[in-house]
């Protein structure tokens, strides 16, 4: 691109390549001096920035790990490896994957001590439709909606690094709930990689650490599932185990490790009757040699030692199994002097089927003392080598267990690695949390346990969390209590939804699992409840999904939400068009996870008693007031009460001196049924009303006096309470003034006509819901600045007729300036026209703008516009548009909008 004169901002510095990132708030407000930073106001007081571009059809393909191949579409991403992980720095098109913030505020908060709900999801090897960022016209995806329900989701793939989709880690944050990604090793890649960054020094898994930590804090979401699932190796004694002296070996390497049966501590026995090892191998006169720095074993041969430094083995053959079916490597070494025996107290066993690990340390001054077994030691004695002359026990030997003080190397590490990665993940990211899965134990195999013992407590103590695997029955329960100790809620019991291997309960009957775990206390861990949409109908899904989560409602507490504002219009992310206020923009289905708005307490609710009025809610795609879903209530007021009422969202918000609240909703047919809306607060006597209730003198609900005329300073955003909209919506406004109050609850009240004695169905559609703490809206909002076009991409558009000029499609990347706490998300529009004139502001009547889509950061990928070909000697001309959605939901004036234009024209001949 090259600049358009004095009207130019900003322009490209090299056509096709990538801009520098937009400035922040300061370099806009404070260039530095020498910059080109030319400007120009426009009619609404508002800067504007125009680019002029010659179209060229030259290709410049984008980094595919962030831009789809096919369409330059954003997309999220993982990493296939360890070197993508240590490789990977930020930059400005991982921008795209930010989240919007951190979790909302909630109660209660996440550290408290209640049992909690982890929600894994893994669907078909994840990132589908879910990892277009902007979003995708995908018919029938998956959504999830439940998430009072939930604590912490984790985003589960088979990657080794899994980074979740910025759409997921938005809709979840929105409603306080945390995210945690996977670092997965699997199969013997996963030894391999396991190997590379464990089996060394403390340098390279803290290096590991350090860059999953820096992945979520830059990315925005709140921790990692460590998930081993091969086996590790084990290795030498760990360094510091012997003690400093003259007689200290240099290095790790100090013993020669061996599998032996354990024999009573008083037995002799003579090597013809030392039991062999399960597979007879031939013996060697050769064993590999492993020293730290050395890639590959090197030979050391027996015969080619001096007779007084030849190793005395108990058993060449048992070796030679060891080192054929285990995973590490046998070490031999030579002190000069003599060897170290811990003392009896110091010893402790490690077994593996039976098998003790044990360690024979040979030297030139042998023993000259007791018996060659201290008192308690299981370790069998050794044999000379045959043929070996000896006049004096000098050249004894000495069978030593080192258990105490052997380094499992791999497997070793990883207490050290998790410790690490919690501590640098909790200063980094505020509530971060590290969850380690039950797969490998602490002598380094896998093998699942199913529960919380002393073979995987190690990997427990040093994180957060413990996520079970899914094959355990109530006994399993019962023997981790002692186990967990104060950290139950810390324990999360896996459940497979897919009831895959030998499970309590799965699919429709999970609440069976869930009954056992809340009975003692633990927290649950569910894992693919996309089993809904996975396997059953595509065309049923709403109802099963909601069939599902209502089975298990009992066992799943919820948490509120505790800050203002609270916003919402029940859009799922997803539609078959798109709404805005009423007026419809878009037809044609859309999925776009960051679009999900807060969404209230599903479920079916009967007032108690005999009573027979009910109320049902559910999501409804068929109509919305803004996005593309509404909230469907349904319910029934008996002929004995006059209203009823349903709990739409729990709270714990201290109120503001005043508070307004405003509620858009649909009657449908001719009912008469009266709407209100009402909260709880937490200065009367019994403020928690569950369900339904008859509202009565007594009851701590409110029914707030509706705002009929609203203040002068507030007239600009609640022009329409009170008023009929388009399509049918009604909006109410309330004003609430309350001090020293706790929000606890909002609730929609349904009551019969004045006369009716009969009983009363409705059909209710809620498009709607904010409470805003008043004094906020009077607070000026800052405006989009700083808007730039980079990236640009043109391709010829196919012709629709052989006469005239083929039009063109152009795609190009937005970045802008706005601090990203003021806003909800930003709605990105265009007005196409010709020449030096803005077809969003002409003259005579201004075009109306094209809505393209959503952001949800400072930057949108435009992909595939059409654009009218430049005409000879005539530029043409597009205009970008940036509105921005406040929190509060209320519209901005164009105004105050962000702009950039871009002036295109044929090349030169």
């Amino acid at each position: 691109m090259e600049a358009a004169g004095a009207r130019t901002r900003a322009a490209a510095r090299r056509r096709g390549r990538r801009l520098r990132g937009p400035a922040t708030l300061k370099e806009q407000r404070d260039p530095q001096p020498g910059g080109r930073l030319l400007q120009r106001r426009i009619e609404e007081d508002q800067e504007e920035a125009v680019f002029r571009e010659v179209v060229s059809f030259t290709p410049d393909p984008l980094p595919v790990r962030y831009y789809d191949k096919d369409t330059t579409k954003p997309i999220s991403f993982y990493l296939s490896s360890l070197e993508e992980l240590l490789a990977w720095t930020p930059n400005m098109e991982d921008g795209f994957n930010v989240a919007l913030g951190p979790p909302e505020c909630r109660q209660p908060p996440l550290s408290s001590r209640r049992p909690r709900t982890l929600m894994c999801h893994d669907m078909m090897g994840g990132y589908l439709d879910d990892k277009f960022i902007q979003g995708s016209a995908t018919q029938n995806p998956y959504s999830f909606y439940h998430w009072q329900y939930i604590d912490i989701f984790v985003y589960f793939s088979h990657h080794t690094v899994t980074i979740p989709p910025v759409g997921w880690t938005n809709a979840a944050h929105r409603h306080g709930v945390c995210v945690l990604g996977t670092f997965i090793t699997e199969w013997k890649e996963g030894e391999r990689l396991c190997e590379a960054f464990l089996a060394g020094d403390e340098r390279s898994y803290q290096a590991v650490a350090r860059q999953l930590v820096l992945i979520a804090q830059f990315f925005r979401f709140d921790g990692w599932l460590i998930n081993i699932e091969n086996s590790l190796s084990v290795s030498t004694p760990a360094p510091g185990a012997w003690p400093a002296g003259p007689c200290a070996p240099r290095g790790p390497s100090i013993a020669l490790l061996g599998l032996i049966r354990p024999v009573p501590a008083t037995a002799a026995l003579p090597p013809s009757q030392l039991e062999p090892a399960p597979t007879p191998l031939p013996l060697h006169r050769e064993m590999d040699v492993l020293h730290r720095g050395v890639q590959k074993p090197c030979a050391l041969s027996f015969a080619s030692l001096a007779p007084s430094r030849r190793p005395l083995l108990c058993s060449r053959r048992m070796c030679g199994f060891l080192h054929a079916a285990f995973p590490f490597h046998c070490v031999l070494s030579f002190p000069d002097c003599c060897v170290h025996v811990l003392p009896a107290s110091e010893r402790t066993e490690s077994r593996t089927s039976g098998w003790t690990l044990c360690s024979t340390a040979v030297g030139l001054r042998g023993f000259r003392d007791q018996d060659p077994f201290a008192p308690g030691v299981k370790c069998p004695p050794v044999c000379p080598v045959p043929g070996a002359s000896h006049d004096r026990p000098l050249w004894a030997s000495r069978k030593v267990c080192l258990l105490p003080c052997l380094q499992l190397a791999a497997v070793g590490n990883v207490p050290h690695f998790l410790r690490y990665l919690t501590t640098q993940l909790h200063q980094q990211v505020p509530r971060g949390l590290v969850l380690w899965y039950d797969s490998v134990v602490s002598s380094g195999q896998l093998t699942w346990q199913d529960e919380l013992n002393e073979h995987n407590r190690v990997f427990f103590d040093s994180c957060d969390g413990f996520f079970t695997n899914y094959n355990w029955r109530e006994e399993h329960l019962e023997r981790m209590l002692g186990q967990a100790g104060e950290r139950l809620a810390d324990v999360y019991v896996g459940v497979d939804v897919f009831a895959r291997g030998n499970v309590v309960g799965g699919r429709f009957h999970t609440d069976k699992s869930l009954e056992l775990i809340r009975k003692h206390g633990f927290s649950v861990a569910l894992f693919a409840p996309g089993w809904v949409y996975e396997c059953l109908e595509k065309g049923d899904f709403f109802q099963n999904q909601d069939k599902f989560w209502s089975l298990l409602e009992r066992y799943l507490p919820t948490h509120s939400i505790c800050s203002l504002p609270f916003v919402t219009s029940f859009c799922l992310g997803m539609g078959t068009r798109r709404v805005c206020y009423g007026q419809e923009e878009a037809v044609g289905p859309w999925y776009h996870l960051s679009a999900q708005e807060i969404q209230p307490l599903f479920g079916e609710h009967r007032l108690e008693g005999d009573g027979r009025g009910w109320v049902k809610m559910h999501c409804c795609l068929e109509d919305a007031w803004n996005g593309g879903s509404s909230l469907l209530i349904r319910g029934l007021i008996p002929p004995e009460v006059g209203n009823v009422s349903v709990r739409l969202f729990s709270l714990q918000v201290p109120v503001p001196p005043k508070v307004f609240l405003s509620m858009v909703y649909k009657l449908e047919g001719p009912s008469a049924v009266g709407v209100a809306l009402e909260l709880t607060t937490g200065d009367a006597g019994s403020c928690h009303v569950g369900g339904i209730s008859a509202l009565s003198e007594t009851s701590s609900r409110r029914s707030p006096r509706p705002l009929r005329v609203p203040p002068t300073k507030l007239a600009k955003w609640v022009g329409r309470c009170g008023q009929q909209l388009s399509g049918g919506w009604v909006q109410r406004c309330y004003e609430v003034n309350l001090r020293g109050c706790l929000l606890q609850a909002l609730f929609v009240n349904f009551s019969r006509p004045p006369g009716s004695q009969e009983e009363e169905n409705f059909v209710c559609r809620l498009g709607e819901i904010q409470v805003v703490d008043a004094n906020s809206l009077l607070t000026p909002l800052p405006q989009v600045q700083a808007v730039t076009v980079s990236q640009v991409r043109w391709q010829p558009a196919a012709s629709e007729g052989e006469s005239g000029p083929a039009g063109l499609r152009l795609s190009c990347t937005l970045h802008w300036a706005y601090l990203l706490p003021h806003v909800r998300c930003f709605r990105i529009h265009c007005c196409r026209g010709s020449g030096g004139d803005s077809p969003c502001r002409g003259p005579s009547e201004p075009e109306k703008p094209t809505l393209l889509g959503l952001a949800f950061v400072n930057r949108y990928r435009i992909v595939d516009l059409a654009v009218a070909p430049a005409e000879p000697g005539r530029d043409g001309r597009v205009e970008f548009l940036v509105e921005p959605i406040p929190k509060e939901g209320f519209l901005v004036p164009r105004a105050e909008w962000g702009r950039a234009a871009m002036l295109y024209s044929t090349p030169r001949t």
